[in-house]
């Protein structure tokens, strides 16, 4: 990802199509392989400044969960600017992946066990780890419907992986939940993953546990476990 922040500056100009998964996401014309994700800047709750200064903490946690989770997102180049109405938008131009969203994929080869199974364990340990340490920038939105499975558009071997593609920068600062707000909190996170999990399992041609991935899970809330880390 690159910065590329430019106040007052209307940065495309041109019709957008919109495209059918998001409102937020358009397709430029003649332009295959990004699209264009649009983040609107609300003056009543966030300055022009206080946007910048969010989306590159969000650039700072992807950062992370790709070098220290494994966790692929989507290349982004962003610019703040403003639309020709005049009003301020931070434009994320983002690779466009050609796949499936990871809740609603119903068939995956048996080959991709083990890469399912790194995905959900890198999820996991992510969340794991930020409520361990009550991260001050923890991305809420790390669950596998807001991830792709696919290829990006233009690639010559269409190899398929698993994508971050909603980027839209949702931190939440963990050290203002109580203990017992935390722990209800990492219970619906483990409940959620688990049910994902399961679904995943079930996708497969053959019966198959992704065991790494509901070790972590259900040890989130053990105690003893937490200590011996």
């Amino acid at each position: 990802m690159s910065e590329k922040f430019k106040p007052d500056y209307t940065p495309f100009s041109k019709p957008l199509t919109q495209e059918p998964y998001s409102h937020k996401v358009k397709a430029i014309e003649g332009v295959d392989e990004k699209v264009l994700r649009i983040e609107y800047a609300d003056p009543d709750a966030h300055t022009p400044d206080e946007m910048i200064e969010q989306f590159k903490k969000a650039e700072s946690v992807f950062n992370r969960l790709q070098k220290e989770y494994g966790i692929h997102v989507i290349n982004m180049d962003m610019v703040l600017g403003q639309d020709t109405a005049g009003d301020k938008k931070m434009y994320m131009l983002v690779d466009k992946i050609e796949g499936e969203n990871v809740e609603k994929v119903e068939s995956v080869p048996i080959e991709e066990k083990n890469k399912f199974d790194a995905f959900y364990s890198g999820l996991l340990s992510y969340i794991r780890d930020s409520f361990k340490t009550n991260d001050a920038n923890f991305f809420s939105d790390i669950k596998p419907d807001q991830f792709v499975y696919g290829h990006k558009v233009g690639e010559t071997n269409e190899r398929d992986e698993i994508y971050l593609v909603d980027t839209e920068p949702q931190l939440h600062d963990l050290n203002t939940l109580s203990p017992e707000e935390k722990e209800e909190l990492l219970q619906k996170y483990k409940e959620y993953m688990l049910q994902c999990i399961a679904k995943t399992e079930k996708s497969f041609s053959t019966v198959v546990s992704l065991e790494k991935a509901r070790l972590i899970a259900n040890s989130m809330l053990n105690k003893d476990e937490q200590n011996r880390e």
